[in-house]
């Protein structure tokens, strides 16, 4: 019985191109990792919260509107830079990939009406991916939800090139900012300061990196951080 096990066993094994070394898949190494991205000191610049509070938004009636923090959570997320080895099985293909983990850090507001959740984290910016054509970049991403699940706001902020400003803007399709900067303003007799600015056909948001999301306006009607 040992015996006939064994031949099923090695002639699976043929098939699928296997061997019994540690941490071998195939004829491939283990991926490898390049290293870790974690949050740039530019970026940490962008984010005012520690995910114990409450934003409460008045509006011109004095009518208000609040959402409050959900927890904070901190992640890394592996980015496949380049395939390194391939080996047919017979269920497919298996690879070797070299990967960085990306750190990313994740703050969220949320009512029974609307939620807002904010992205801050490295991303990748690539031609085609290889370890010689990939560069990262910091980015800030706000998207905004209806109770019901549509996506009603969604925009980003590049708060750091890290120095791959030139080859990033030469080969990007569009322009990866889609907040406008509208430096200091007034909002319902408040003054902000290094304010930014995005809308859709239903919401506009305004952002300040001191205080975070600081208004919204719903259907024509402004709503002001308290």
């Amino acid at each position: 019985m040992r015996i006939i096990f064994f031949l099923v066993l090695s002639g699976f094994c043929v098939l699928i191109s296997c061997t019994f070394d540690d941490g071998d898949i195939g004829s491939c190494d283990p991926d490898v990792e390049l290293g870790t991205l974690e949050l740039s000191t530019p970026l940490q610049e962008y984010i005012p919260y520690e995910g114990d509070e409450r934003l409460t938004f008045k509006n011109s009636s004095s009518e208000e509107r609040f959402v409050n923090a959900e927890p904070i959570f901190t992640f890394n997320s592996p980015f496949n830079v380049e395939v390194l080895c391939t080996v047919q099985t017979l269920f497919g293909s298996v690879n070797q990939t070299s990967f960085y983990q990306l750190t990313q850090h994740v703050a969220g507001f949320a009512s029974g009406e609307i939620s807002f959740t904010m992205t801050f984290g490295p991303q990748a910016f690539y031609k085609q991916r290889s370890a010689t054509d990939t560069v990262f970049y910091d980015l800030f991403h706000l998207s905004s939800f209806m109770a019901k699940g549509d996506t009603i706001v969604e925009a980003n902020i590049v708060t750091s090139y890290r120095n791959n400003q030139q080859f990033i803007q030469n080969n990007a399709e569009e322009d990866l900012n889609s907040f406008e900067f509208v430096s200091d303003t007034t909002l319902l007799g408040i003054d902000f300061a290094n304010l930014y600015h995005t809308k859709s056909d239903l919401y506009d948001v305004f952002f300040s990196t001191y205080d975070g999301i600081v208004a919204f306006v719903e259907n024509g009607d402004v709503y002001v951080l308290k």
